[in-house]
This record gives structure tokens, C-alpha cells and sequence, in this order.
């Protein structure tokens, strides 16, 4: 019999690596996309494997929120409550310094990883203050 606390942190598991897989399809799709000479088929299907990933992470992360215990559950809710906002702010923030003439090779697609990483320290953060 699997203990009731490992069972629960298998969904998790499984959220951190599709995490970290669609952060590896980001990356290696975007240099696809810059790099190789596709038809515009590919080209099409290439860019939607992100965007597959991405809806299963968040089915992912709604089913792994519902596996979690209320402290667990409150945990990762406040450093998503840090993280989402965090990343708004980077994106506004980069935004606002292409418009000033600065950053102006950085894309949106090349943020989206690090938006993605906001979520780590959050994280941390949030465990630490329900030590």
C-alpha cells in the first residue's frame, strides 16, 4: 500500500516535469522555428507543441492542486500568487524598455521560460514561511 503522502506528491511530480518539459519544448521550438527552413505545415504543427504542453501542465496543475492537503494547497497557491505577478511585471518591464530603445531583441517567447522560473523562488518563499 502506497502511503497517503507520497501518493499525493505524485501528481506534483508529474507537474515539475511537464513543467520542465515545456520549458525545453519552448526553447527548442523557438530555435526551430528561427533556424530551420520548414513548409509552412510544420512550421504550424511545431508551433502548436507548446501550446499542447502548456494546456497540459495547467490540467496537470488543477489536478495536483486537488490531490494536495490544505497547507500544501495553500503553499502553492501564494507562490503562484507571487509568481503570476512577478511575471506580469517582467513582461511590462521589458516592455516598457523596448519602447524606451532598450531590449529590443528580446521577444516575448524568450521571456516565457524565465516567467516560468518566477515560480521556484516563489515557491521556496512560500515554504519557508509555513516552516
Amino acid at each position: 500500500m502506497i502511503p497517503a503522502r507520497s501518493a499525493a506528491r505524485r501528481p506534483l511530480r508529474s507537474l515539475y516535469f511537464m513543467g520542465v518539459l515545456t520549458l525545453l519544448a519552448v526553447i527548442g521550438v523557438s530555435w526551430t522555428l528561427d533556424h530551420a527552413y520548414l513548409n509552412p505545415s510544420a512550421r504550424l504543427a511545431l508551433a502548436l507543441v507548446p501550446v499542447a504542453l502548456w494546456a497540459g501542465a495547467i490540467a496537470l496543475l488543477v489536478r495536483a492542486m486537488r490531490s494536495l492537503d490544505e497547507l500544501q494547497r495553500r503553499i502553492q497557491l501564494e507562490a503562484l500568487a507571487i509568481a503570476f505577478p512577478a511575471a506580469m511585471l517582467l513582461g511590462m518591464g521589458v516592455e516598457y524598455l523596448q519602447k524606451a530603445g532598450f531590449a529590443r531583441d528580446v521577444t516575448v517567447g524568450e521571456l516565457w521560460p524565465v516567467m516560468f522560473l518566477l515560480y521556484l523562488p516563489a515557491l521556496l518563499f512560500a515554504y519557508r514561511r509555513y516552516r
